[in-house]
Order: C-alpha cells, then sequence, then structure tokens
C-alpha cells in the first residue's frame, strides 16, 4: 500500500507541471506578436540586444533586464513559446514547493491550477501570453525562487556557497525587471531581517547583505538616466503631483487591481478560510466564517464603490488576523510575510503614474501562494480533500478548455491575418491595408488604434510594410471558422 500510494504522489509531483508546460506551450505558440512585441522584434532584428537594452537605460527605461529581454527574445518567437511555458511552469512548481504539498498532494495543485487560470482576460493578455508581458513574470518566477532559498537558510539553516551566490544575484537580478518587483524584494529582505533580528541573529549580517544589495537594485531602477528623463517628458504633470495627490489619483486603481478584478480567485480564498475556520474556537469560526460568507455575496453583487472598499479592507484586515493565528511561530511569520509582499507590491504603485492590471500580478500571487499556505495547514479527512480535488481540477479544467478554444480561434485569425499581411508586403504599391482585428479580449494590443503612430510605424517595420500605407481593422460579427476563412 505504500509503495502504491508513493508512486501515486510520484506520479502526481511530476505529471501536473509536464500538463501545465502543454498547455501554456500551446496557448503561447497561438499567441501573435503584438504592440510593443513588434518594436522590441523590429528593433532587435539587426542589433545588439545589449546594445539597445544599454542605450534604453541612459534614455527610455531603468528595466535594463527587461529591455534586454525584449531585444533578445521578441525576434525569436520559437524560443519564446519554450521559455514562457517554461516560466509559469516554474511559477506553477515554485508555488507548490513554498506552499507545501504533503498534507494534500492533489488539493493544493489543483486549487493552485484553478487559481492561475481564472485570472481575467485583461491580466491573461497581459501576463500570460504577451512577450513583453512575460516581463511581469519572470522577476516574480525568481522571487519565488529567493524567498524558497531565504526560507531555508533562516528556518532549516541550509544555504550553501552556490545558493548564497544565486540569492545575491537575484537581489539585482529582480529589481532591474520591474520597479515594484524591486520593492518587493527589499521589502521582503527588510521583514526578513526583522525576524533574524529577534530570532536568530547569527543571520543578521547575511540577510543585511541581502538587504543592502536590493537597495542598490532598487536605486539601479527607480534613477536611472532612462527612467527619469521619461518620467520628465511623458509624466511631468503625474510628478508635480503631492504625495498624498498620487495617491488619490490611484487609490481606485488599487482596491480594483488588488481586490474587485478578481472575483473567482476571492471566491476560493474565502471557501479556503471558511475550511479552515471549522477547525478554531467559535468566535474565530463565527468572525471569519460570518465575513467569508459575506464576501461571496460581495463579488458577485455590485455595490457602492466606497462600500465596497470598507469591505475589502476588513476581508484584509481578516486575512491579517488569520496571519496571526495560525501554526507555529515559522508558519506565522510566514503567512505575514507573504501578505505584506503582495500587500506591498500593489501599494507602491500607489506612487507610480501608470498603475495597470499587469503589475498587480506580484500582489495576486503572493495572496495565492498565502491561501495555499493556509490550506495546507488545515486539516481535512481524505474523502473530503478528494471531493474538493475533483471540483478544482473540473473547474480548472473549464478555465483550461475556455482558453484552448479561445487560442485555436487566435490561431485561425493570425493565420488569415498573416496571408493579408504578406500579400500587402509583395505588392508596397497599396497604400490602403485592410487587415482582420481580433475580438475584444482576445489579444493585448493586437490592432494598431487612430492616432497610434509608434505602433503604426513598427507594425509596419516588424511586417516589412511600405511605411507610407495606411492601416485599416476591420471586425467580423461572429468569428467562428467559416467566417474567418472568407473574412
Amino acid at each position: 500500500m505504500n509503495s502504491r500510494n508513493a508512486g501515486w504522489r510520484k506520479a502526481l509531483y511530476w505529471g501536473i507541471p509536464v500538463l501545465f508546460f502543454v498547455f501554456f506551450f500551446m496557448i503561447s505558440r497561438y499567441a501573435p506578436l503584438a504592440g510593443d512585441d513588434w518594436g522590441y522584434a523590429a528593433g532587435g532584428r539587426y542589433n545588439s540586444a545589449l546594445m539597445r537594452a544599454w542605450n534604453n537605460y541612459f534614455s527610455w527605461s531603468g528595466r535594463f533586464l527587461s529591455e534586454l529581454w525584449g531585444y533578445g527574445i521578441a525576434p525569436h518567437k520559437k524560443v519564446w513559446n519554450v521559455l514562457n511555458a517554461g516560466i509559469f511552469t516554474g511559477i506553477f512548481v515554485m508555488m507548490r514547493q513554498l506552499a507545501g504539498n504533503r498534507r494534500h498532494p492533489l488539493l493544493v495543485p489543483a486549487a493552485l491550477g484553478f487559481m492561475i487560470l481564472s485570472v481575467p482576460d485583461q491580466l491573461r493578455m497581459q501576463v500570460y501570453t504577451w512577450i513583453m508581458g512575460t516581463t511581469y513574470a519572470i522577476p516574480l518566477f525568481l522571487f519565488l525562487i529567493y524567498i524558497f532559498l531565504l526560507r531555508q537558510y533562516v528556518f532549516e539553516d541550509r544555504l550553501n556557497r552556490a545558493e548564497a551566490v544565486l540569492c545575491a544575484v537575484l537581489n539585482i537580478a529582480v529589481p532591474l525587471y520591474m520597479e515594484n518587483a524591486a520593492a518587493m524584494i527589499f521589502g521582503a529582505n527588510a521583514l526578513v531581517l526583522l525576524y533574524v533580528c529577534f530570532c536568530d541573529r547569527k543571520k543578521v549580517r547575511t540577510v543585511l547583505g541581502y538587504l543592502l544589495i536590493s537597495a542598490v537594485g532598487v536605486c539601479l531602477i527607480r534613477f536611472s538616466p532612462g527612467a527619469l528623463a521619461r518620467s520628465a517628458r511623458d509624466h511631468a504633470a503625474f510628478a508635480q503631483l503631492s504625495l498624498f495627490e498620487k495617491i488619490g489619483v490611484n487609490l481606485p486603481s488599487l482596491m480594483t487591481y488588488t481586490f474587485t478584478v478578481y472575483p473567482w480567485f476571492y471566491g476560493i480564498l474565502s471557501c479556503i478560510l471558511l475550511i479552515w475556520a471549522q477547525s478554531q474556537k467559535q468566535a474565530v469560526r463565527i468572525a471569519v466564517s460570518a465575513v467569508t460568507l459575506l464576501s461571496l455575496a460581495v463579488i458577485f453583487l455590485p455595490l457602492p464603490e466606497m462600500l465596497s472598499w470598507i469591505f475589502w479592507i476588513i476581508y484584509l484586515c481578516m486575512m491579517f488576523a488569520v496571519s496571526f493565528s495560525c501554526g507555529e511561530r515559522q508558519d506565522r511569520f510566514f503567512l505575514l510575510f507573504v501578505l505584506l509582499c503582495g500587500c506591498g507590491a500593489n501599494a507602491v504603485m500607489l506612487v507610480s503614474p501608470i498603475f495597470a492590471i499587469r503589475s498587480s500580478v506580484y500582489t495576486l500571487f503572493m495572496f495565492m501562494l498565502w491561501g495555499l499556505y493556509l490550506l495546507e495547514r488545515t486539516e481535512l479527512p481524505a474523502k473530503v480533500s478528494g471531493i474538493l480535488a475533483f471540483v478544482c481540477c473540473m473547474a480548472a479544467a473549464v478555465f483550461a478548455l475556455r482558453c484552448a478554444m479561445l487560442y485555436r480561434m487566435i490561431n485561425r485569425i493570425n493565420l488569415k491575418r498573416m496571408s493579408q499581411i504578406q500579400y500587402y508586403a509583395e505588392r508596397p504599391d497599396i497604400t490602403d491595408l485592410w487587415i482582420m482585428g481580433y475580438p475584444e479580449n482576445s489579444v493585448h494590443s493586437a490592432d494598431v488604434v487612430e492616432g497610434d503612430d509608434f505602433h503604426d510605424a513598427v507594425f509596419k517595420e516588424y511586417y516589412f510594410l511600405n511605411p507610407d500605407s495606411t492601416l485599416h481593422f476591420y471586425y467580423l460579427k461572429e468569428y467562428d471558422a467559416e467566417s474567418i476563412l472568407n473574412g
């Protein structure tokens, strides 16, 4: 029996990530280049990716490694197909490892798969299947590796020389991808430093070293000549606002991208909290059950904005309270650590001139990890765990099937669109170019809108079209196979 159980667990351990990789490879393969992808692919086609990224650091952006990714990977779509699938599979595996996968070996990965696949279309388009959106996923993956190593060091006294060097490298690499990822890893180091100061002082020197390295990374991205120049040029009005005025501008985005756009995630998180609450004292059980049951109504019913904000603040306070009351000291610290990292990643966006849904990916995944960690430390009868795992698997399968059908349609449109583009590329004398557009909520920045001169130019450059031609994108009433073929 033990041998059979071990074989079953091993099959799950390796089989689920393989399925995850295959799925992400398929949707990556069908996803077309879009928006900024055209510019980076055209820019990196005949130029050194390193030199272009270096020049951009001094003229456009402090995200040096993101720029390097764009110029180095966007011209090679087939390479990205594999890398993107690998990155998201790595995120899945690291989330599972950090949550623990012993008490509920099927429920935890099933719940995680459901969480990842049920994100809103805007996040899927901007992070999951967009080449330049992958620059948001890479620092998430690297950060998960870092906190895995850091937890191993702080709680288990295990960190060899190679791992210590890797931690130092990650403290520079993560900040050079994205600003709020930079703030998140700096904040993570500060939290761990505070913990070891009280609980294990012999580790203070090492953690302080990592904090200082991450501070260098934060300075490199925040005060890069390109970032400062772009802020002065493109966001001068926002830069002139006071701190409180900036917060006022971004507060609605903070509440939206932290809470209200993720109904499925908060639905399953509330279910996890309800399950956890049943094993607690009566007062805790009643309080948590009341808030989580109310959340299920709030998620799917429209409320006045202010009332919704008040509820979500209460919900977040409940998450902190649960963290303080869960398990051993190490469990409590890790839950608080993950929750604060997630909150910080979005809170820092309050002072950013651009706050889009893709910026919230770190908060969402940290909250996912919080819920999974709590679930793994909740005792459940084996049958109940199995039933819940089955439900999560079915829900994940529904979202996966929906996504697969969507990208199959996208692939049909892309084939039609490429035939049109090839036709015009071979006939540069034609100046009015009619190209099929993608339906709403399918591909991010797939079509050039009127007045967008930059994307108009790079679209033509990437596809070798007449630079003086005029682009016209048309849309179909129905995007079935026959309509796409004949449209």
